[in-house]
């Protein structure tokens, strides 16, 4: 049932709210979501909802206000990135680019067209609040 498409998922963090740009099957979905146990839960609604298995998710480098959805996603199977604000836009720019223009740009910069993979030190995943949270 699942859909094997490419999905990107791009999220700003703030201390209360998550900005999230997802882009699925060609199109751009924009939503906020509150920084909390609920708001994870509700990406993780979207995405099940949209059939989307596993994405690769970019994430704004903010300190302690990425490490606990980025702990979430990781926990929840998805690839997960961290990267300051100016590449998490442009990595959303390259990903909405004309396929033309994307093709092109991909064959001269493999390395920069995706951002390297994130994973939770050990002392993260240990002491996450999101592992002790109870998912309803």
């Amino acid at each position: 049932m699942s859909k094997l498409t490419k999905s990107i998922l791009g999220i700003q963090v703030s201390k209360d709210t998550l900005k999230v740009v997802l882009i699925h099957n060609k199109q751009i979905f924009i939503r906020h979501f509150s920084n909390s146990a609920n708001g994870f839960r509700l990406i993780q609604s979207m995405l099940e909802f949209l059939e989307i298995e596993k994405v690769h998710t970019c994430l704004e480098a903010n300190d302690f206000y990425s490490v606990k959805i980025a702990n979430f996603l990781y926990e929840q199977g998805h690839t997960v990135s961290i990267v300051s604000l100016k590449q998490l836009k442009k990595y959303i720019q390259s990903q909405t680019q004309s396929t033309k223009t994307k093709d092109h740009q991909s064959a001269e910069q493999p390395e920069k067209e995706n951002p390297l993979e994130w994973f939770p030190k050990l002392t993260d995943a240990e002491t996450s609040p999101v592992k002790n949270w109870a998912l309803v």
